[in-house]
């Protein structure tokens, strides 16, 4: 048989075998990430953070991100110590971070230096406009630095230019200010849904603190947010959000 009739039929075999070997491989590729995934899941603990939660959560996780990057997209924060401080496990962290990789608020970032760190977030640009319509911040002033470190993950705002730190100051005021609203409101929110020997006093310091906000005292806003502080010390499992959002406010 003449070389160059078989010729064809090599080079066509040939590129058949190559293609059924890619494909062959990139199943068993799929097949071991899609064990390992199992794996993992199966090897996490019972979830506490209860669904209905889910996005509540997700929010105030954002709103910390935003707060160690000085609200700058795609600037990373190691987000371990919120996670403490939380009190959340494995599997908690994976359902509310996941939340707001679902929603296009942050991604988690996994580089050739931290490949499997899991504590690790960056917000996207999306997640910065969400966090400024929630709680009234604005973006980093211009020549605001964010040094960050790559061990523990805090962030330091170094002003650059003339005025940046005036301006930075101020959008911190008027993020602090929503944010005692917001707590307010939360406590409010869940004390409807509490036991009457609770909602009472919640409702109670709800209304101090708003009343506090609304004269613009300070002395008043932070006496107020004491007691919340103390009240949240007995009160049981029903005021998750109100915690994590107390805990932002200290931070």
């Amino acid at each position: 048989m003449d070389v160059m009739t078989v010729l064809p039929l090599i080079v066509v075999l040939g590129l058949l075998w190559f293609v059924v070997r890619t494909v062959r491989r990139r199943e068993r590729a799929a097949a071991e990430q899609a064990r390992r995934e199992q794996a993992f899941l199966a090897s996490l603990p019972p979830r506490t953070v209860r669904d209905e939660r889910t996005d509540a959560l997700a929010l105030l996780a954002l709103a910390r991100l935003c707060a160690l990057t000085g609200n700058t997209p795609g600037t990373f924060a190691d987000m371990s110590g919120y996670f403490r401080e939380q009190g959340w496990n494995s599997a908690d962290v994976l359902h509310v971070m996941g939340r707001l990789e679902d929603l296009g608020f942050a991604h988690q970032v996994i580089t050739a230096t931290h490949p499997i760190s899991p504590y690790r977030y960056r917000a996207t640009a999306e997640g910065v406009r969400k966090n400024m319509d929630r709680y009234g911040t604005e973006p980093a002033a211009p020549g605001i630095v964010i040094n960050q470190t790559t061990t523990t993950g805090n962030n330091n705002a170094a002003a650059a230019a003339s005025g940046a730190g005036a301006a930075h100051a101020s959008a911190h005021q008027t993020a602090a200010a929503a944010r005692y609203e917001d707590l307010a409101r939360t406590l409010r929110e869940e004390a409807a849904d509490a036991p009457q020997e609770q909602a009472d006093p919640a409702e109670s310091h709800a209304d101090a603190l708003d009343a506090a906000l609304a004269a613009g005292d300070e002395g008043a806003r932070d006496r107020a947010v004491d007691r919340v502080r103390r009240f949240l010390l007995t009160a049981g499992p029903g005021f998750e959000a109100t915690r994590q959002l107390l805990a932002l406010l200290s931070a």
